[in-house]
């Protein structure tokens, strides 16, 4: 744990967050309607083909509509959807990229599971090793032809862009290869893990470096006897290793005796999922648009430009109404506002002509108060005169 200034800092846990600016890809996959258990299989696997710019964990519910996907996906900053469906035919998939397009359809016409092509394995490789770090992508047969230039460009921008000057050989870890088969028609999905292996080494001692435990040395005096024992079967990836899969690393790799400026040997292991696409459409917009391609319909001109017109008939009959709507909305709320402006006016007349009776009762009980004090005044004015009175009569007397 190194010092910087007077504190300690971790070189993992507290590495410097990096802004790309929002240019890596990101993507959700999902799947929508009644699709079984398999089906569900799948959509997780490519989540791992994806990681580590995807939701692994995202969690759809049968109330979701593909609004609020594209409505979450711009602050999330989603770029790509992957949708399964399953019908009476078949599963079918769709390539969404957001927010304005394409969309592309897709068959799946057969697919492997992971467990199923690690099952096929004598030493099956961790799904889960080197999904932290984006997979590099190869795209074969994809230059010829308008749709293969946009299914090309459509996968290609799924993933990351390669920054060849800052990449670093620890994070080349897997590859996702897309191979258009011209014959078919089919795009041959396969997923690897890069592996990387020693030469110029004995067998023995590569087992020894290689293994986890110390192999067993008992029928053995010395440790030479057992690195000239001859005795040890090649392995059919030791067999296959020649000058064309032979590197000279630049920089340190992961695995045991992988460093810079030795020779190892490059293999590759499959992990799965394997998927075989099959085109059916592609579409402007978000599955709203023109069709740009479909496999089984074909249409001349005339009956594009008549479809043409005929949606644009309808965008503005929807144009139209939506219009009409806002207007019947604003005049709704007028209204509304109208309604509570004369209640608000009626309420203070009320209360005008209350304050002005209860002003004018006030007035008259003063004055009926008045009045009294007067009489009282009266009264008492009165009743002294006639003290008075009486007394001078007596003194008088």
């Amino acid at each position: 744990m190194p010092y910087k200034g007077n504190k300690r800092k971790k070189r993992r846990t507290h590495q410097p967050e990096t802004d790309d600016g929002g240019k890596t890809p990101k993507s959700f996959v999902f799947t929508r309607g009644q699709v079984s258990p398999a089906v569900e299989e799948l959509a997780r696997n490519i989540r791992k083909i994806m990681s580590p710019n995807t939701a692994v964990q995202l969690k759809v519910k049968k109330s979701n509509r593909m609004k609020d996907f594209v409505n979450i996906a711009g602050p999330l900053g989603v770029t790509h959807l992957w949708i399964l469906t399953q019908s009476e035919l078949g599963v079918n998939l769709r390539l969404l990229r957001l927010p304005h397009g394409p969309t592309l359809t897709f068959r799946v016409n057969s697919y492997s599971q992971c467990r199923d092509v690690l099952n096929t394995q004598k030493r099956p490789e961790d799904v889960n090793s080197g999904i932290l770090c984006a997979p590099l992508v190869i795209l074969n047969n994809f230059s010829e032809g308008d749709e293969k230039q946009i299914m090309g460009a459509m996968l290609q921008n799924m993933f990351p862009p390669l920054k060849v000057k800052k990449i670093r050989l620890s994070q080349c870890t897997r590859v996702c290869l897309f191979d258009y088969d011209t014959e078919t028609d089919r795009i041959n999905l396969r997923h690897y893990r890069i592996k990387a292996s020693p030469v110029g080494i004995n067998r023995n001692i590569k087992r020894v470096i290689k293994a986890k435990k110390l192999p067993n040395l008992s029928k053995y005096k010395d440790i030479s006897q057992y690195v000239d024992d001859k005795g040890y079967v090649t392995s059919d990836s030791e067999a296959e290793d020649t000058e064309e899969n032979r590197m000279l690393l630049p920089q340190d790799y992961s695995g045991k005796g992988n460093r810079a400026n030795q020779k190892s040997a490059i293999r590759l292991k499959e992990i799965g999922p394997r998927i075989t696409l099959e085109l059916l459409k592609i579409q402007e917009g978000i599955d709203d648009g023109a069709v740009l391609f479909h496999k089984f319909i074909t249409k001349t001109e005339k009956e594009v430009s008549r479809l043409g017109l005929k949606k644009e008939k309808g965008l503005s009959l929807k144009r139209k109404r939506k219009r009409e709507q806002e207007k019947n909305v604003e005049s709704k709320k007028e209204a509304k506002r109208q309604k509570k402006r004369q209640r608000k006016e009626n309420w203070l007349t009320k209360q005008t002509q209350l304050a002005k009776q209860t002003l004018m009762e006030k007035q008259e009980l003063r004055m009926k108060e008045d009045e009294k004090i007067v009489v009282e005044e009266d009264e008492s004015d009165g009743n002294v005169a006639d003290r008075e009175s009486e007394e001078e009569k007596e003194v008088q007397k």
